[in-house]
């Protein structure tokens, strides 16, 4: 039996003239869920009145639509503020569609024909990336968490940020709220980081603890990550830096999109998938 998503998408819009992906997205939804509303249009013109007055809060775009284009549309809406969740489907996946893709914020790109099980990994993820994250940024420097917080305006993912000075301030917190992040700070051969993690870990086993530090080491990540740390990464880091990390913890599927859009060389970053609170022992990749 299949499960429906948590917090899925209650509107979506499906803009295309063809039956084909029409009934994909069609089965998709009513396999995967029993509460989406399908919002169906088969031009232009109609697509972008749908992104501008119906409330949508995710969409399936196809380029080649009449009258203007899928890109058109989705241009003048995002002109207007409209930061809908999009994928766009196209018979290409063209260097220059892709930039364009990129720079109006898209999610994915899915190339024709589109298959269910690609259609599922995008309705997941638009469930993740639509559910706010409470997030605790632990860092000693004001300036260095005023950074973070402005890099995390730049991800996809939606962050409630909370900051902390210091492990003995962020255990504080944490036994008051919830959490389900943490970004803590490793300081070079600073031993008492790793004891702070430790202490994190066990006073929330559902909060995801990611690792961030100057130091590029594979033995410094190893560490961390055996003592619990569910991610790796470098500093200084950028917001897609932080979405490609997320992506692996949340076990999405990696967007056509960000195979270029993010040179992920640049990090050591672990392979685990899966629900934060499921301390399986990772596996490590260099990708």
């Amino acid at each position: 039996m299949s499960t429906p998503f948590v917090k899925a998408p209650r509107r979506l819009l499906v803009a295309s003239n063809s039956t084909i992906v029409l009934r994909t997205i069609r089965d998709t939804v009513h396999r995967y869920s029993s509460s989406m509303q399908i919002i169906e249009t088969a031009d232009g013109h109609a697509c972008l009145h749908s992104l501008s007055n119906d409330q949508i809060d995710a969409a399936f775009i196809e380029v080649a639509l009449p009258a203007i284009s899928g890109l058109e549309a989705l241009a003048m809406a995002r002109a207007n503020g409209h930061k809908t969740l999009t994928a766009l489907i196209s018979e290409n996946q063209s260097a220059e569609l892709m930039d364009i893709a990129r720079k109006l914020s898209v999610y994915d790109l899915l190339i024709k024909p589109i298959k269910m099980n690609n259609v599922k990994a995008v309705f997941a993820a638009f469930a993740q990336l639509s559910k706010p994250l409470r997030l605790l940024v632990i860092d000693s420097s004001d300036a260095v968490r005023r950074v973070i917080r402005k890099v995390l305006s730049t991800s996809l993912f939606q962050f409630d940020i909370h900051e902390a000075a210091d492990g003995d301030t962020a255990l504080q917190m944490l036994s008051d709220k919830a959490f389900d992040l943490v970004l803590l700070d490793y300081q070079i051969d600073d031993f008492r980081d790793i004891k702070t993690l430790e202490k994190l870990i066990s006073a929330s086993v559902s909060v995801g603890v990611i690792i961030m530090s100057t130091i590029r080491s594979e033995r410094v990540a190893r560490l961390s990550l055996d003592h619990g740390a569910t991610a790796f990464i470098s500093k200084p880091f950028y917001g897609p830096d932080i979405d490609m990390a997320l992506q692996r913890i949340f076990g999405l599927r990696i967007p056509r999109l960000w195979l270029q859009k993010i040179d992920i060389s640049r990090h050591f970053v672990p392979v685990i998938p899966g629900d934060l609170r499921t301390r399986s022992t990772p596996k490590y990749a260099w990708p």
